[in-house]
């Protein structure tokens, strides 16, 4: 996803995001936008890799997400195509699998 992902297929594009960050074990995240007609588009951003901050046993005790996600309600995004312009309606990350867990 080196350019991320757009697509007014909400439903898939999750289910599509999630087999991908569970078989890549890489977080992913993204936003579904809302515009003022109630049309959505989800959005997900190219994926950066996530690191892991470690205490001094190496266990971790954080994780910085390898993607960004809108800052504010207020945001308005705009599709790559110009055809769709909305409102973050809610954003979400996915959680594949942990360094230090089978």
């Amino acid at each position: 996803m080196a350019d991320g992902l757009e697509t007014t297929n909400v439903k898939g594009g999750k289910k599509l995001v999630t087999d991908i960050s569970l078989h890549t074990k890489d977080e992913v995240g993204g936003t579904v936008y809302k515009d003022g007609d109630g049309n959505r588009m989800l959005k997900v951003s190219p994926y950066e890799h996530s690191t892991f901050d470690r205490d001094s046993d190496g266990a971790v005790i954080g994780v910085t997400a390898g993607f960004s996600l809108p800052g504010s309600k207020d945001a308005t995004y705009t599709s790559s195509d110009g055809s769709f312009s909305g409102k973050p309606e809610f954003s979400f990350h996915t959680h594949p699998g942990h360094p230090d867990a089978s």
